[in-house]
């Protein structure tokens, strides 16, 4: 499981809807525009806050301080638990890196290219997963 890092942004998933009934948060997977009964997932409150909080964008370190002011706690004595459940999120589909932030690391490896196409040749041949190299995905 990949390990979350505290300034990388995090959204909620557009592969789930949410709904509040009775004070308990559900969270339904939608794959096709049908709902998955067979995991749909009930948070309780403390894990309600940080689904609330990830309405807009956050770090990790923001979704930390905040749940520490909800709560009442020292920031380090959360932050260790408040990744593992955005790791757990992540790892179910719930919450995602931000598409800006995904689109800035994809970006990072063509950076270097230059304009004549021999070193994006170069570049797509090294990162394309097709044999053939003249080929690319």
């Amino acid at each position: 499981m990949a390990t979350i890092l505290n300034e990388e942004i995090l959204v909620r998933s557009q592969a789930v809807v949410a709904r509040v009934v009775e004070g308990e948060t559900l969270i339904f997977p939608v794959r096709d525009r049908v709902g998955g009964v067979a995991s749909i997932y009930s948070l309780d409150s403390a894990a309600s806050l940080i689904w609330k909080l990830l309405a807009s964008p956050r770090t990790l370190t923001q979704l930390a301080v905040a749940f520490a002011q909800e709560f009442d706690v020292e920031q380090e004595m959360v932050r260790g638990d408040v990744a593992d459940f955005l790791n757990e999120m992540m790892a179910v589909g719930m919450v995602e890196l931000s598409a800006s932030v995904m689109m800035a690391e994809a970006e990072g490896p063509w950076s270097s290219a230059t304009a004549d196409g021999k070193d994006l040749e170069a570049q797509l041949r090294k990162n394309s997963v097709v044999d053939d190299p003249h080929v690319f995905v």
